[in-house]
């Protein structure tokens, strides 16, 4: 086992068909890549909204599994 750089990599991938590519891209890029996922549990999180609380109405990611498990994630505010 070697380790390569990202120039060494990109040159790797753009030496592969096109077709090969293509194919490889489709494998990394499949997935939702947008929800979170629970770095206990390994599920995907769910968008919630506090209900009470300091942040009433504001939203953030929470695990599925709650109350068994009570991980979150503050959700980014959207850049205007």
């Amino acid at each position: 086992m070697s380790l390569i750089d990202g120039r060494d990599l990109l040159k790797r991938l753009e030496s592969l068909p096109a077709e090969a590519q293509a194919d490889l891209y489709a494998r990394v890029t499949a997935g939702d890549y947008t929800t979170p996922t629970c770095p206990q549990c390994g599920i995907k999180m769910v968008r919630r909204e506090a209900g009470k609380g300091r942040a009433v109405g504001s939203e953030f990611w929470g695990c599925p599994k709650y109350p068994r498990c009570r991980q979150k994630f503050q959700m980014k505010k959207d850049a205007v």
